[in-house]
C-alpha cells in the first residue's frame, strides 16, 4: 500500500512537472532568452518623439481651430447684427408705411366709415345715391399717389443709406488694406535698404582691409629693398670683397676681412627669393584650381547620385508593378486551386484532428 501511494505521488509529481514544462515550452514570451536593450531603448525614444510630435501637432491644430472659431464667431455676430438691423428696418417700415389705414380697400372694411361721412347718411342695407363719389375718388387717388411717392422716396433714401454705408465699409476696408500694404512695402523697403547698407559696409570694410594689407606689404617690401640697398651701398660693404677670400678657397672666408656678399651672390639670393615667391603663387593657384575641381566633382557626384536615386525610384516602381501583377496572377491561381480542392476533396480535417497534437512536452 505504501508502495502504491509512493507510485501515485511520483506520478502526480511527474504530471505537475510536465504541465510546468508545457507552460514554459509553449509560452513564446517565457521561452525567449535575452532582450535587445538598444532596440527597446530606440523604440521608447521613437515612441516619445512621436508622442511629442503628435502633441505639438495637436496644439497647432487647436490654435488653428481657435482662430477659425473666433473668425466664425465674429462673422456670425456680424451677420446676426446685420440681420437684426434689417428686421428692425422692415418692422419700422411696416409700422410707418404699411398700416391698415393706408390700404386701398380700407374704406370698404372701415367700421367707422358712417361716422366719418358728412351730410346725408344712409341706413345700412339701403340703396342710395353717392353725390360725393367723384370727389372722394379723386381724393383717394391723390392720397394713393402721395403715398406711393412718399414710399418711393423712403425706399430711395433707405437704398441710398445702405449704399452709402456699404461704400463707407468698402472704403474703410480698402483703406485698411492699402495701409497694410503700404506698411508692408515700407517694412520691405527698410529691410532691403538695411541689407544693402550692410552689404555695402561689408564690401567697404573688406576693400579697406585688402588695401591696408597691400599697403603694408608694399611698405615692407620697400623697406626691405631700401635696407638692402643701404647695406649694399654703405661704407662697410664698398671695400674689395676679394680680401675676404680664404686660402682654403670657397666657401671658406676670412672673418676679419669679410665685408659681405658680392653683387653676384646678392643677385643669386634675390633670384632665389623671386623663385620662391613665384613658386608660392603657383602653389596657391594650384590649390585654388584643385579646390574648384573638387567642388565641381562634388556637384557632379551629387547630380549623379540624384539621377541614380530617380532611376532607383523608377526601377522600384516597375518592380512593384511587376510584383503586383505576379501577386494578382498567384492569387488567381490560388483561388482556382482552392475551387478545385473544394470540388475534389470534400472530406476535410476537423478540429478533433488538430487537437491530438501538442498534448505533451516530449
Amino acid at each position: 500500500m505504501i508502495e502504491s501511494t509512493l507510485n501515485r505521488s511520483s506520478a502526480a509529481c511527474l504530471d505537475n512537472t510536465d504541465l510546468y514544462r508545457q507552460k514554459r515550452v509553449f509560452c513564446a514570451k517565457e521561452r525567449t532568452i535575452g532582450i535587445d536593450e538598444d532596440a527597446l531603448g530606440y523604440q521608447v525614444k521613437e515612441r516619445r518623439h512621436r508622442h511629442d510630435k503628435e502633441a505639438n501637432m495637436s496644439k497647432l491644430l487647436e490654435a488653428d481651430m481657435m482662430r477659425t472659431d473666433h473668425a466664425v464667431c465674429v462673422l456670425e455676430h456680424k451677420l446676426k447684427r446685420e440681420e437684426r438691423s434689417l428686421k428692425g428696418s422692415i418692422v419700422h417700415f411696416r409700422q410707418h408705411f404699411q398700416q391698415p389705414v393706408n390700404r386701398r380697400e380700407f374704406d370698404l372694411n372701415d367700421t367707422d366709415m358712417l361716422k366719418k361721412q358728412d351730410g346725408v347718411q344712409m341706413l345700412p342695407g339701403l340703396v342710395g345715391e353717392d353725390p360725393d363719389k367723384r370727389e372722394r375718388l379723386k381724393k383717394q387717388q391723390l392720397q394713393i399717389k402721395q403715398w406711393c411717392l412718399q414710399q418711393q422716396a423712403d425706399l430711395k433714401s433707405t437704398r441710398d443709406q445702405l449704399q452709402n454705408s456699404d461704400k463707407l465699409y468698402d472704403e474703410s476696408i480698402v483703406a485698411s488694406e492699402s495701409k497694410a500694404i503700404e506698411m508692408q512695402k515700407l517694412q520691405e523697403g527698410y529691410k532691403r535698404s538695411l541689407a544693402i547698407a550692410t552689404k555695402n559696409a561689408n564690401l567697404t570694410m573688406a576693400l579697406e582691409i585688402k588695401e591696408r594689407e597691400l599697403q603694408e606689404k608694399c611698405q615692407e617690401e620697400d623697406n626691405n629693398r631700401i635696407d638692402i640697398q643701404n647695406q649694399l651701398q654703405g661704407d662697410l660693404l664698398c671695400d674689395n670683397p676679394n680680401q675676404s677670400i680664404s686660402v682654403l678657397r670657397t666657401p671658406h672666408v676670412r672673418h676679419d676681412f669679410y665685408k659681405g656678399m658680392t653683387s653676384k651672390q646678392v643677385k643669386h639670393i634675390t633670384d632665389y627669393q623671386q623663385q620662391q615667391v613665384q613658386e608660392k603663387r603657383r602653389i596657391h593657384a594650384q590649390q585654388r584650381q584643385d579646390q574648384i575641381q573638387e567642388e565641381y566633382l562634388c556637384l557632379a557626384s551629387a547630380r549623379t547620385a540624384l539621377l541614380q536615386e530617380r532611376q532607383q525610384i523608377s526601377f522600384n516602381k516597375q518592380q512593384r508593378k511587376a510584383l503586383d501583377n505576379t501577386n494578382a496572377q498567384l492569387a488567381e491561381v490560388r483561388r482556382a486551386r482552392e475551387k478545385w480542392l473544394e470540388k475534389e476533396f470534400t472530406n476535410g480535417p476537423t478540429e478533433g484532428y488538430f487537437a491530438q497534437f501538442n498534448t505533451s512536452s516530449r
